[in-house]
């Protein structure tokens, strides 16, 4: 048998702060012999990853084992098991610490098991019997069943596909194979990348919220922009990010100094300088900031993630309208385009009704703040519709354009002097206790009595208009908003109403 050591002193840890050892040491009395560790706990504690839950994937050496393993194991920790995939027989027992997996045999070997594994380091072993002799001790040694030479790929930090048919099988490797280079920086065994390029064309075949799940986890890396970049030059954008290559069509036909393309991938760079610095305190009104990049309407799926998905959308419709005065490129209308392209995209995969809405906000809206920043003069109405109009995506518009302004003009972080200030004094006016207004001093009903009017769409401006002036200190009483909407009537019910004042075109 092919046996290799590892010093795996996290594993070790993890299983101790976890309290699984007496449960491992009991699973072994009741199977001998039955069960073996797989996979990414032993990848992951090696690289001196810690995540929170604690994976772990066990083998049931006999497939009929599978399911009672997972309710032995569930009743001791006190929560329900149940079948990830009953078809491969794959169950999970899962607590608030950990993600448990039993899986059963892939072949009629451990040996061919392996080969069925995606990468050589995924397919590392360690046999139950072996893993429990190491609960006394942080030092010794794991012994490991190594039969594809993973143990070497895992020194090297290569990653490898043990047979030439992986991707074909399941192309998701693909998006797994990107993963892994970007969380361990792991270099791609050139054969593995040809088999992967050559699987592209498969990729559609895959259910989208598997792709959506993948691209999740990417979204968690700090530095994904430059694992794009990469994937940008060995070709692997494929349908699970269909619009760089429309992109590079659009720059092969027009000469720029920086590609299109480019620039989608530098502003997702720069949003993630900006979040660093948001997150290290850096930045103005960094506590609110992180806060609301860390709000999610969908578990593990924060605004910080859907605002780097925008990043790469937000300039998507550009292939579609883009126009040559002159010298210069024009794109009117981008931002409808990339809206239309971007929700069939975002809904295949399975993205929620909210997350959807939020990134088709941002896209519609993206140059928005460029021309309010360009502005001589901002009125604080402005401003206040501004939030409103956005309402919840306002934040990130403003975060989203610095990073595109940026990327235009490729500056160092932080010198973009004159916009940033735009953004801090956008920011301040966000965190004022007058933006937060949210009820005018009189309601619909009162409004109609005061001016004697039926139901109509102007009740709503009315009221729009009575919050901003009361964010601007103009208004503090229900009296004198009913004088002040009495001074506006003749105003208010014709066309040319002081709502539609000549610095709204500003925005």
């Amino acid at each position: 048998m092919p046996e290799k050591t590892l010093h795996l002193p996290l594993l070790t840890s993890q299983l101790d702060s976890l309290g699984l050892w007496e449960l491992l040491v009991a699973l072994q009395q009741e199977y001998p012999s039955e069960i073996i560790c797989v996979g990414g706990c032993i990848r992951d504690t090696y690289y001196g990853r810690h995540y929170t839950p604690f994976d772990m994937d066990l083998i049931a050496l006999h497939p009929a084992l599978v399911w009672p393993v997972s309710e032995w194991m569930g009743n001791r920790l006190h929560c329900t098991p149940f079948w990830l995939d009953a078809e491969r027989k794959i169950a999970r027992v899962q607590t608030e610490g950990l993600h448990l997996d039993i899986n059963a045999i892939r072949a009629d070997t451990l040996a061919e098991d392996a080969l069925y594994r995606d990468f050589t380091l995924n397919s590392l072993m360690i046999p139950l019997e072996e893993l429990i002799k190491n609960h006394s001790s942080l030092d010794e040694p794991y012994c490991i069943l190594d039969f594809v030479q993973g143990v070497s790929d895992l020194f090297d930090r290569i990653l490898r596909t043990p047979r030439t048919t992986t991707f074909l099988e399941d192309p998701l490797r693909i998006l797994r194979l990107i993963r892994f280079k970007g969380i361990f920086s792991l270099e791609v065994d050139p054969d593995t990348l040809i088999l992967a390029q050559a699987a592209l064309p498969k990729l559609p075949q895959v259910a989208g919220e598997r792709i959506r799940e993948e691209w999740n986890r990417l979204l968690e890396l700090p530095d994904l922009a430059s694992l794009l970049f990469w994937c940008d030059r060995e070709h692997l954008f494929g349908s699970w990010f269909p619009f760089l290559s429309k992109l590079a069509e659009l720059d092969k036909n027009f000469t720029n100094p920086i590609s299109v393309r480019e620039h989608t991938l530098y502003t997702l760079s720069y949003l993630e300088q900006i979040f660093r610095r948001i997150f290290q305190g850096d930045f103005p009104h960094a506590e609110e900031l992180t806060l609301y990049l860390q709000e999610s309407w969908v578990e593990n799926r924060d605004r910080a993630k859907l605002l780097k998905m925008s990043a790469l959308l937000h300039d998507i419709g550009k292939a579609d309208t883009a126009t040559r005065e002159e010298s210069r490129l024009r794109f009117f209308g981008h931002e409808d385009s990339g809206v239309a392209q971007a929700e069939p995209f975002l809904s295949h995969q399975g993205w929620s009704k909210r997350e959807i809405e939020y990134i088709l906000v941002l896209i519609r809206t993206h140059m928005r703040p460029h021309g309010l920043s360009s502005a001589e003069y901002v009125t604080p109405n402005a401003q206040f519709r501004f939030f409103r109009q956005l309402g919840e995506a306002a934040i990130g518009s403003l975060l989203l354009a610095l990073a595109d302004a940026y990327a235009t003009r490729m500056l160092p972080m932080g010198s973009l002097t004159e916009y940033e200030q735009f953004i801090a004094r956008w920011l301040d006016f966000a965190y004022s206790p007058q933006k937060n207004i949210r009820k005018p001093l009189l309601n619909g009903d009162i409004i109609m009595e005061i001016l004697q009017i039926p139901p109509s769409p102007l009740i709503r401006l009315i009221m729009e208009d009575l919050m901003e002036q009361e964010s601007e200190g103009n208004l503090h009483t229900s009296e004198e908003a009913s004088q002040y909407i009495l001074r506006k009537k003749e105003e208010y019910l014709h066309p040319k109403s002081a709502l539609k004042d000549e610095k709204k075109s500003i925005e």
